[in-house]
């Protein structure tokens, strides 16, 4: 496609395709401005009936002591930059994450982040799923 592009063409899809999906506005999942310090921004990746990819980049995020989340979905996390550290209810110890690192939280278990980087961030992949 953008060997199309390149000569003044431009093809957005097949014939026939529809445009289900989500195209990024970049093509670098690094290349997007760190959220300012305790915040975190999702983006939807693709999403279809019984599963979401998410971008998830967190700059010196945590939950608030005494508070756990949870999602009615599966959720299978990938590092790809950064460091996490969280703790899963019921677990005394904490699991400490870096990139290429990966972790499966079941659908309503609760956990804590409890440490992510300052800028230029944390950013994982987010695999939701319901069962």
């Amino acid at each position: 496609m953008r060997l199309t592009e390149k000569w003044g063409f431009s093809i957005g899809k097949r014939w026939g395709e529809s445009n289900e999906y989500k195209y990024l506005a970049t093509d670098n999942l690094l290349n997007y401005p760190c959220p300012q310090p305790g915040h975190k921004d999702n983006e939807v990746l693709l999403e279809k009936t019984h599963f979401r990819l998410e971008r998830i980049h967190l700059n010196s995020n945590t939950t608030p002591y005494g508070q756990w989340n949870s999602h009615k979905e599966s959720l299978w996390l990938l590092i790809i930059q950064g460091n996490l550290v969280v703790q899963l209810h019921g677990e005394n110890d904490l699991r400490s994450l870096t990139s290429g690192d990966n972790l499966v939280i079941t659908a309503c278990h609760h956990y804590r982040v409890v440490q992510t980087d300052l800028d230029p961030g944390t950013i994982c992949l987010g695999l939701f799923w319901s069962d």
